[in-house]
């Protein structure tokens, strides 16, 4: 029996928001000062838990793993990987909001690495014995590669692992100090040695190999032939008290992204910061009043976040008071005792452009047009309870279908019957629906299926605005919205 996930938020008061950005550059270029927001796993002499901050240092959420968890990936989703390392041990997938997904038990002393894999399964790094378990999603064991290591200490056996192009596996041997690529039967064809408490070794494109190496407070970048040609250590940047490169992210800007485990060192210097490849720093994270010390950190800007924590309605606004509640995680409104009189909507605070916009929602009703929608590049009416912009329609025979609401007033596409008959479900049943906007280009699917490919051709439309969803009036209905989940696209 696993150990119930905890998952709560926190006030926001116990953020020091100051000293969450640095840009050095910004006060004498105008440059907008940097912003990442962050997912990182505390451990330590703090909490052993997940946090997620936003881009001015608060706090989205945290989350308390079922047992010792220093590794994780972020999933393209937004689901989060990780190992844990206690009795059991194995590997998790959980969504954004703590539920699991996932779960994989293993029969080692001990988990902590895992990675998806392109093909949908997941290696994972087991220790005692020491080696990369191949897992499909039925979490059945498909391959086993034998890793080697002097050390006997499963606990610190290894660390990272990746699969190379070729299907070679890259691993990081803690314990030993040594980086080591074998074939998929254990055979070592590289290696790197005398990398203290290294945790992480990854391939880059151009041959060469960047590794975390620890407790000697550096990363270098070596070549196949094992020559050092790139490196950065803690003389390069006293301010940031480097103390043990724990993880490392690449950038998309060609920055390096470095966790510094301040172990021994609590209160002093920065749990994160950016690197550029001149040894720059350009940002860091040192909030000490909140997360002692961190083994993995994230930036995932860019990537999928949630639009709805499941339990409050901290970035949304409406009428939360007589019409919007929160239930078992979900946004709803509506009564099936009390008729709705009007149109209704609950809004992000923040606007967005090019997104893709993941969401579940599901209808119940009696009496009237039992209908709701997903509006987005919408703006609020002054003065009125509607709002003006597309919308991503369901119900009452417009499921599937993209409308105007409050400016041309008409649907722009819907599926064809044949279409929407793959797509339909009965009501009352939970459906999925998926947006993309992206220039001009709005598509959607229902349910898995495309029911929508538009392209806008009045150069007045605005293409930025909120999200928000809708219970529609006239009629007797609840509708509820979940797993409101978004990636903006560049």
């Amino acid at each position: 029996m696993h150990p119930t996930l905890q998952f709560q938020r926190l006030t926001c008061f116990f953020i020091c928001t100051t000293a969450f950005l640095l840009s050095i550059a910004s006060a004498l270029t105008g440059a907008e000062p940097i912003r990442h927001r962050l997912l990182l796993t505390e451990y330590g002499k703090g909490p052993n838990r997940f946090v997620e901050l936003d881009e001015q240092g608060k706090l989205v959420w945290e989350f308390q793993p079922p047992s010792t968890t220093v590794i994780f990936e972020v999933q393209p989703r937004g689901n989060i990987l990780f190992g844990y390392g206690g009795k059991p041990t194995g590997v998790r997938e959980i969504t954004s909001r703590g539920e699991t997904v996932f779960d994989y038990v293993s029969k080692s002393t001990q988990v902590f690495g895992c990675e998806r894999l392109t093909n949908g399964n997941l290696l994972v790094a087991e220790q005692g014995p020491c080696q990369a378990v191949e897992v499909n999603p039925k979490g059945e064991i498909v391959h086993v590669t034998p890793l080697h290591t002097s050390e006997q200490n499963a606990h610190l056996q290894v660390r990272n692992v990746h699969q190379l192009a070729r299907g070679n596996i890259l691993a990081a041997h803690e314990g030993e100090g040594a980086v080591r690529e074998v074939d998929r039967n254990g055979k070592v064809v590289w290696e790197y040695t005398g990398v203290t408490n290294t945790g992480d070794a990854q391939r880059l494109a151009n041959g060469n190999t960047l590794i975390a190496c620890g407790t000697q407070k550096r990363l270098i970048e070596v070549t196949p032939d094992k020559k050092i040609v790139w490196e950065f250590n803690a003389d390069d940047a006293p301010e940031v008290n480097l103390t043990w490169v724990s993880s490392f992210q690449q950038l998309k800007n060609g920055n390096i992204l470095i966790g510094n485990f301040l172990r021994g060192q609590e209160g002093k210097g920065a749990h994160a910061f950016e690197v550029t490849r001149d040894k720059k720093v350009v940002w860091k994270w040192d909030d000490h009043s909140f997360v002692q010390s961190l083994t993995t950190v994230r930036a995932i800007d860019g990537n999928v976040f949630p639009l709805f924590d499941g339990k409050s309605f901290r970035g949304w606004q409406g009428d939360t008071e007589s019409v919007w509640r929160i239930e078992d995680g979900a946004l709803v409104a509506g009564s099936l005792q009390k008729k709705q009189e009007n149109n209704n909507f609950l809004a992000t605070t923040k606007e967005f452009t090019n997104f893709e916009l993941r969401l579940k929602w599901k209808l119940e009703g009696t009496e009237g047009f039992v209908n709701g929608g997903a509006q987005f590049r919408s703006r609020r009416i002054p003065n009125d309870f509607e709002v003006i912009g597309y919308q991503a329609d369901l119900g009452a025979g417009f499921d599937g279908a993209l409308y105007d609401e409050s400016r041309r007033k008409k649907v722009l596409m819907r599926p064809t019957p044949e279409v929407l008959s793959k797509a339909i479900k009965p009501l009352g049943e939970w459906n999925d629906y998926r947006i993309r906007a992206e220039g001009k280009h709005i598509q959607l699917w229902l349910n898995g299926v495309q029911t929508v490919d538009y392209t806008e051709t009045d150069a007045r439309i605005e293409e930025t605005g909120i999200i928000a969803v809708q219970i529609h009036g006239n009629a007797t209905l609840i509708v509820r919205y979940k797993d409101l989940v978004i990636e903006e696209l560049k």
